[in-house]
């Protein structure tokens, strides 16, 4: 939880502590990684939820997501994300990237 106290924590991706390119990158998210202002990105996002729920808000409403919850976010969809809860929070953000999907490791020969 410390490495993502004050800005997400790459966790797959090209520049991150697991380094691959499977189509996707992943973030792992705490209280204090993201600033709670709206934002959007072109992206899709897929937020897995660890600990504590979190609030998740867009202009035309808002929802609570809970340990366990999975919640898909389209792109340029305007929202905000933040704790909805005192004490531990966390959850894994999922972006597609451009790099093509699939396996990237390569068999020794």
């Amino acid at each position: 939880m410390a490495l993502a106290g004050h800005a997400p924590a790459k966790v797959i991706g090209a520049a991150a502590l697991l380094k691959d390119r499977p189509g996707f990158d992943v973030e792992f998210l705490t209280r204090g990684s993201v600033p709670e202002t709206p934002y959007k990105t072109g992206r899709h996002e897929v937020l897995m939820v660890m600990r504590g729920h979190w609030r998740l808000a867009w202009a035309d409403g808002e929802k609570t997501l809970a340990p366990g919850d999975t919640c898909a976010v389209p792109p340029d969809l305007v929202h905000s994300l933040a704790p909805a809860m005192t004490g531990e929070a966390s959850l894994y953000r999922v972006t597609n990237t451009d790099d093509p999907a699939g396996a990237t490791w390569k068999d020794a020969a």
